[in-house]
């Protein structure tokens, strides 16, 4: 995964491991391949997606919508998801 687009277009390429009819076809997950979720409704019902919307989108036109909607999403959960999401997405490794 990654929020580059330029970076996910060159990590899609096609690699050729040299045996024959063997190619590698890596399986990227660009900003394009994630929806952009800016209602909290709809943040709520699906948090997982709110984050990696947040996550790439987050430097787009839709940043603070989704930033929002993505916290609303969080306040929903339960302690020990939101501490999950806490974790991930404030302190990244």
């Amino acid at each position: 995964m990654t929020i580059d687009a330029n970076m996910a277009r060159w990590c899609s390429r096609p690699i050729d491991t040299g045996h024959p009819d063997w190619t590698l076809k890596p399986r990227v997950l660009g900003p394009e391949g994630v929806p952009v979720v800016t209602d909290a409704e709809q943040a709520k019902a699906a948090p997982k997606v709110a984050v990696l919307s947040a996550m790439a989108h987050g430097r787009g036109e839709a940043a603070e919508a989704s930033g929002v909607a993505f916290l609303a999403a969080a306040a929903g959960l339960d302690e020990e998801r939101r501490g999950l999401v806490r974790r991930t997405w404030c302190y990244p490794r």
